[in-house]
């Protein structure tokens, strides 16, 4: 992920049910968009597991407050996991932005380069996807932000 975000020149398109990911990976999002790549991430409006949604909600803000647009599925919970590089690239799998998927478990995933599957993955993934306002984050969701790489 960090490899192909960091050589991101136009966009990264990302969707998560769970967005807590680790430092590596917040900081290249955060350097694509400093350097003028346009990076949106979605996640879910309705979450299945609220004390993790909470910690979402920190690292949501987070990236939004480095000029990251943060948007959320509003038909309610989203579960697929897809990452569109540059509208040419495409990771897919059963890999959360999290850290248990990204250093513990054995997740499978697919990473193509085929504008075509990109461009219909990025299509799908905004599809229904709303602007998320922020300011949701709270006291609670930054004291279990501690308890991240369990979650």
């Amino acid at each position: 992920y960090k490899t192909a975000i960091y050589n991101a020149k136009k966009s990264v398109t990302i969707s998560t049910p769970y967005l807590i990911p680790d430092d590596g990976v917040t900081n290249a999002l955060i350097s694509a968009a400093e350097r003028g790549v346009e990076v949106r991430v979605v996640i879910p409006a309705v979450p299945d597991k609220r004390a993790v949604y909470e910690v979402s909600l920190v690292f949501a803000e987070k990236l939004k407050a480095h000029g990251i647009a943060v948007l959320r599925y509003a038909a309610g919970f989203i579960h697929c996991k897809n990452t569109v590089i540059d509208g040419e690239y495409l990771l897919s799998g059963s890999g959360n932005m999290d850290y248990r998927s990204l250093y513990l478990h054995y997740e499978i995933g697919l990473f193509a380069k085929c504008r075509r599957l990109a461009e219909a993955a990025e299509k799908d993934i905004l599809e229904g996807a709303e602007n998320y306002a922020g300011g949701e984050a709270n006291l609670k969701g930054r004291a279990l932000k501690i308890l991240a790489p369990f979650m």
